[in-house]
């Protein structure tokens, strides 16, 4: 729903990931099966590896995989994961297949790329023999568990694969049982073709305690090739009873949250026999409230079973508070099992506030737009959906999303009269251990009636009478605030890279301000609070001509409003493009009222018969980088104005600030902004490289945004010069308070 949070994200993810509470990768990686230590000529070898996306929102720019190989001809892939822009929770997958044709050590890599962030995976190696002969692998397939007890019954299996381009015979098994182990399967015979796999498994229940182990030796061809597969256990006694918290508390909490924070103990019996003479020890602090107990009424705890004691947390003084339970037994076995987790408890605010301003001399309709929920499950119905969320029943291919609920006034009223208009939002913090208070994004609507808005129209709006519903973004052209609220620190941003709507300023009230310009900044203010932030004057000179920038109002016959300039049209009106639905072509100049500024990048995107190519013919030009890519390939200006590479895993239109950077003639493009006339902060990022294609043709229709106001987001990769991070507490949870102005000093934005 959010067409760019690259340095959002990046940077929110990163902290996220470094604060003491994260745990979560913002792409999360498995692997199953591995390339074997020594491979065969005419043989294959798979390795698949699965990713999933842990980001709140749907990825704002496409994942890669790239892959570096020791040898193209010898690896292939099945890639169904470069190019997604994966949704929250979503997975794809990489398989990688070697088969060698010569001798010698294989290699592949594989590096994941998002939002700028490399990381590369594991190096996989295989030693290609060639000779004709066969070798015979091993795999753990179901390992006892570190510890069993006495009584309990645990599956083995082993696989056996010949790795080799020969069959293996005269194979000669040795088992190594211990007393307990009953084997069920025995596949394995005298022979084994190559790429041929065979198995051995059964069941152990320990008769005596110690360490012990199951094991399973193949030896072949009267060799010394053994494959030698086993797996260890320590036998306990009879009894086995664990514990675990279920659900912990997080490390902090404010004593003034809207909702409780849950918490779970779980214990099992691991044990062969039953435990009895259960007794249950509880400590609660003030403003814990339990819910589940099914263990202190037990008489007994059979062997394999669970019971669970939980609740939920609110706490109603600062100060650390733990929750513990003991478990202990006296009969059966002699024992106990205490479990606890803590948090401290800190005086915070019941959420954040939001104050809205309206200086613009027309009545402006606010909304927030939610975004997806981090892990959101799918859900049909709000009640799938945890408190604080609501259901979008259409994202996820009509599986559902939980989206963070739209916020809204008390009064339900979304309309900000004309100059001076107030109103102020809530958004609740519901304390239940996630570090994201909110995000999404806020955007003025103008021109609201009959059920719909000129400006920044959304589904579900109801023409500025409701907010725009779940995962339902804005229509652009739309300047936009996008935000992040965290107990650590916040993330936000003013972006136009679609095209400019209505001038808008978002500022802390309650700020700490620091010597870094991006800490605690006011992008889109007319004065900001440091003097390396230029003031935004919100007076655009677009290129020539400028009716192919500005954006008119549609007429009810756009045949007869046609116009060249200003001065074909009526007093109060400008010349400029319009989109008229239901007519051919849709983009055409007309004269009407002044709505905003087009983006190039947004009419590119529209299709070729929408007659967008009347007025920017480069939409359809091609380039080629020089020096020219491996093959020679050409590439269309819209994919240079969108950074929308064509092939996600090669430099072309990606970022000039990361790796691809030093590929000057054809990344997506980046300017060091003060080079060019344009105030941003000195310790601002540079860029890496450049593309100079990019300079000559698409920078000159991004400058002009960029000076009206040096701290909107512009372009794709235009994160470095204003995004902005704010904090406003030492120890606890962070209470910034925001307001967001539109019209900030009475500007509009519209042409002299």
């Amino acid at each position: 729903m959010i067409k760019k949070l690259q340095c959002l994200l990046s940077i929110l993810l990163f902290l996220v990931l470094s604060s003491a509470n994260a745990a979560r990768n913002p792409i999360a990686w498995s692997q199953s099966g591995s390339l074997p230590a020594t491979s065969f000529i005419g043989n294959s070898y798979s390795a698949t590896f699965t990713f999933i996306s842990n980001f709140p929102f749907t990825m704002p720019t496409a994942l890669t995989i790239n892959k570096n190989v020791s040898s193209n001809s010898e690896f292939s892939f099945v890639d169904n994961c470069s190019g997604l822009k994966l949704t929250p929770g979503q997975s794809c997958s990489v398989t990688e297949t070697l088969a060698p044709t010569t001798s010698g050590t294989k290699n592949v890599i594989l590096t994941m790329n998002y939002d700028g962030t490399s990381v590369p995976l594991p190096t996989q190696s295989s030693a290609t023999d060639s000779t004709t002969s066969s070798h015979i692998s091993n795999t753990v397939l179901t390992a006892l568990p570190s510890t069993i007890s006495l009584g309990s019954t645990h599956p083995v299996s082993f696989q056996f694969t010949n790795d080799g381009n020969a069959t293996a015979e005269n194979i000669v098994q040795t088992n190594n049982y211990p007393t307990g182990f009953v084997q069920t399967t025995d596949t394995c015979t005298t022979t084994l073709a190559a790429s041929a796999s065979c198995i051995v498994s059964g069941n152990f229940t320990p008769t005596t305690t110690g360490s012990t182990s199951v094991g399973v030796t193949l030896t072949h061809d009267g060799s010394t090739d053994q494959a030698l597969s086993s797996t260890s256990t320590t036998v306990s006694t009879t009894d086995g009873v664990t514990g675990s918290v279920v659900e912990k508390l997080p490390s902090t909490i404010s004593t003034t949250a809207n909702a409780s924070v849950p918490v779970a103990f779980q214990f099992t019996n691991n044990g062969g026999v039953a435990v009895t003479g259960i007794t249950i020890t509880k400590t609660y602090p003030a403003g814990f409230s339990q819910t589940v107990d099914n263990c202190s009424t037990l008489a007994s705890l059979g062997a394999g079973s669970s019971c669970q004691i939980a609740g939920s947390f609110s706490p109603t003084s600062v100060g650390t508070k733990t929750i513990s339970v003991t478990f202990a037994y006296s009969s059966g076995a002699t024992g106990s099992v205490s479990l606890t987790t803590s948090t401290t408890a800190v005086a915070g605010s019941s959420g954040r506030t939001f104050n809205l301003v309206n200086n613009c001399a027309e009545p402006v309709w606010f909304s927030f737009v939610g975004g997806a929920i981090p892990g959101s499950p799918n859900c049909t119905k709000d009640d799938d959906c945890p408190a604080g969320t609501t259901c979008g029943t259409a994202a996820a291919g009509g599986k559902g999303l939980c989206f963070y609920t739209d916020p809204t006034p008390s009064n339900n009223s979304l309309k900000l009269s004309a100059n001076g208009g107030t109103a102020t939002v809530s958004v609740p913090d519901y304390n239940n251990g996630n570090e994201i208070v909110w995000s999404g994004i806020l955007a003025g609507r103008a021109g609201c009636a009959d059920g719909k808005c000129a400006i920044a129209d959304c589904e579900g709006g109801n023409g500025g009478d409701s907010a725009c519903g779940p995962g339902n973004g804005f229509a652009q052209p739309a300047t936009q605030v996008e935000f992040t609220l965290q107990h650590s620190s916040d993330f936000y941003d003013v972006e136009d890279i679609n095209g400019f709507s209505i001038p808008t300023a978002m500022s802390p009230d309650n700020p700490v301000f620091g010597s870094n310009p991006y800490n605690c900044g006011s992008p889109g203010s007319i004065a900001p609070h440091n003097p390396e932030l230029a003031s935004c004057n919100w007076t655009f000179q677009t290129p020539s001509p400028s009716s192919n920038y500005i954006w008119v109002k549609a007429q009810t016959n756009p045949s007869a409003h046609q116009c060249t300039a200003n001065s074909d049209c009526a007093s109060g009106e400008f010349c400029g493009l319009s989109q008229n639905v239901g007519v051919s072509p849709i983009i055409q100049k007309t004269c009407g009222q002044f709505l905003g500024y087009w983006s190039v990048n947004q009419l590119c995107s529209f299709p070729t018969n929408w007659g967008v190519n009347d007025f920017f013919p480069s939409c359809v030009e091609k380039w080629t980088p020089i020096p020219p890519t491996s093959p020679p390939t050409s590439y269309s200006f819209t994919q240079l104005y969108a950074c929308k590479p064509p092939n996600p895993q090669e430099a072309p239109l990606n970022t000039c600030y990361a790796q691809y950077g030093s590929n000057e003639s054809s990344c997506c493009g980046c300017v060091n902004w003060n080079s060019i006339g344009i105030k941003v902060p000195s310790n601002t990022e540079q860029c890496v490289g450049t593309n100079p294609v990019w300079e000559d043709n698409v920078l000159p229709n991004l400058s002009w945004t960029k000076a009206a106001c040096p701290t909107l987001y512009t372009y794709p990769y235009d994160d470095h010069s204003s995004t902005f991070v704010c904090r406003n507490v030492s120890t606890g949870n962070n209470n910034v308070n925001y307001t967001v102005t539109f019209c900030p000093g009475g500007h509009r934005g519209a042409p002299a």
